[in-house]
């Protein structure tokens, strides 16, 4: 007998490994054939909390087992880490089967970008036919019917749901169930084991999988309450820089951006995009580099708590960016340029994966 929530086979014996429930609920749902929850899934559908480190991840190698369960495959991708969650290695494996792009969590963008944008860009970035894409917002439910739709046109209709660790595609699958019966939380990793969910009303089989992890978003390196917290809820927040002097720019405390300046006219400008609870600084040079150790944990989130910045291993790269061109730095948001060029220096955890990439972001965007 499996977990309704998260896929894990159940068990009455031991409290602190996956899969928990209590003796009396376990006969007590069997006798009212109620679903079955364990007991971390309880916790986190009724307190929000994670009793536990028990999360379900997959690498990229383990995904092949999941691909010979069915053709059809839902990509489900973070609009917010585009480029993190719509990983080359996962596409490449995806190649010979008949794959829907859905592109999630549109409700976050913000509103000077329109859906059209986002859609052309959308394309152009995956590279396939727009009938295959589809935005979503799976907590507002927008786009829901017109995937729905388009999935009960197939005829094979079990799909399998495969992306990154808290793209979202439990929510998904409950947005399209109209019903919130697999678990979902803020923390990533919540779904453990596969698990199969038939729509009786399409006559639609979802097959929902544990996230892959590659172990270079801003995620990978927090602590879960940490993952918790700078995960974004509300529209991200744009902040613009416009750097007629040198300037440093923190996001967060992982990433610092130093701009050269321009006292003329054609100075840069550059508008830094990522959640409400990732702090954005700006300050000059010289004392961005004496104050970083002491900022970081502190005036800097994430990290969520005071930390030692030696202990983290550290790159830096120069590049120049012409406007219109963004960096994604996955897991944490992106800046965009309004203005080039731009000559940038940036020092940034060195685990985490930056992209280069044409802007989604018009340089008129936010004026």
């Amino acid at each position: 007998m499996k977990c309704a929530g998260c896929g894990v086979t159940l068990q009455t014996v031991e409290p602190d490994l996956e899969g928990y429930i209590p003796e009396s609920v376990l006969i007590s749902r069997t006798e009212s054939k109620e679903p079955m929850y364990c007991q971390r899934c309880f916790k986190l559908k009724h307190y929000g909390v994670l009793p536990s480190k028990l999360t379900g991840k997959i690498d990229f190698g383990d995904i092949k087992q999941y691909l010979e369960l069915t053709d059809n495959v839902i990509l489900v991708i973070d609009v917010f880490d585009f480029n993190g969650t719509a990983a080359k290695e996962v596409i490449e494996k995806l190649k010979s089967k008949r794959t829907h792009y859905v592109v999630n969590k549109i409700d976050l963008i913000p509103q000077e970008i329109s859906r059209d944008e986002l859609i052309k860009w959308s394309i152009e970035s995956l590279n396939v036919d727009s009938t295959k894409i589809y935005l979503v917002s799976s907590t507002k439910r927008f786009g829901i019917n017109r995937l729905l739709k388009r999935l009960s046109d197939e005829k094979e209709k079990t799909f399998l749901l495969v992306g990154m660790t808290n793209v979202g595609k439990s929510s998904l699958i409950n947005a399209l169930e109209s019903e919130d019966r697999i678990t979902v939380s803020k923390y990533p990793g919540t779904t453990m084991k596969t698990l199969k969910i038939y729509d009786e009303k399409h006559d639609i089989t979802f097959i929902d999988t544990p996230g892959l992890s590659a172990n270079n978003r801003m995620t990978d390196s927090l602590p879960l309450e940490c993952q918790k917290k700078i995960t974004p809820r509300k529209k991200l927040k744009v902040y613009t820089v416009n750097a007629k002097r040198n300037r440093s720019i923190f996001i967060g405390g992982f990433v610092k951006i130093t701009i050269k300046g321009d006292s003329g006219t054609d100075s840069p400008i550059l508008n830094i995009i990522t959640s409400e609870n990732t702090t954005i600084h700006e300050t000059d040079p010289e004392k961005a580099t004496k104050k970083w150790k002491e900022w970081f944990g502190t005036l800097l989130v994430p990290p969520c708590k005071k930390s030692n910045l030696d202990q983290y291993s550290w790159e830096k790269i120069n590049d120049e960016f012409f406007t219109g061109e963004e960096l994604n730095i996955s897991g944490l948001g992106w800046f965009s340029v309004a203005r080039g060029p731009a000559r940038i220096h940036i020092e940034f955890l060195s685990d985490l994966k930056l992209t280069k990439r044409k802007g989604l972001v018009g340089p008129t965007t936010f004026k």
